[in-house]
């Protein structure tokens, strides 16, 4: 799971509620997995955003829903490098027919 994605999801809004209804993620068919990384960016974003305490209900809510994974394996840092190289249109994929679109990290 993304850091926004749960974001978007704990604003309970007709936005997170279309996401749900066309990917089922939270139904309890599908494995989900965070990293440590995107947990310590929902505790950054909770302290310096003043969140409320529903949506801090909420976050929690998903997070115990979500497999914590550690980053520390060599094949997941290399393909996050991947993705986010992708995702700033410096890295081409053959046999992909979509588009880069970035991730919203600094350049």
């Amino acid at each position: 799971m993304d850091t926004n994605l749960i974001v978007i999801y704990s604003r309970e809004n007709d936005f997170s509620k279309q996401i749900e209804k066309r990917y089922k993620l939270f139904t309890g068919k599908e494995n989900l997995y965070i990293s440590t990384v995107s947990i310590g960016e929902l505790n950054a974003i909770i302290k310096k955003s003043n969140i409320g305490k529903r949506k801090q209900r909420k976050i929690a809510e998903m997070l115990e829903m979500i497999d914590r994974i550690s980053i520390e394996h060599e094949e997941i840092i290399d393909k996050y490098g991947d993705i986010d190289a992708f995702s700033q249109g410096k890295l081409k994929l053959k046999g992909h027919q979509f588009s880069a679109r970035n991730m919203g990290k600094s350049r």
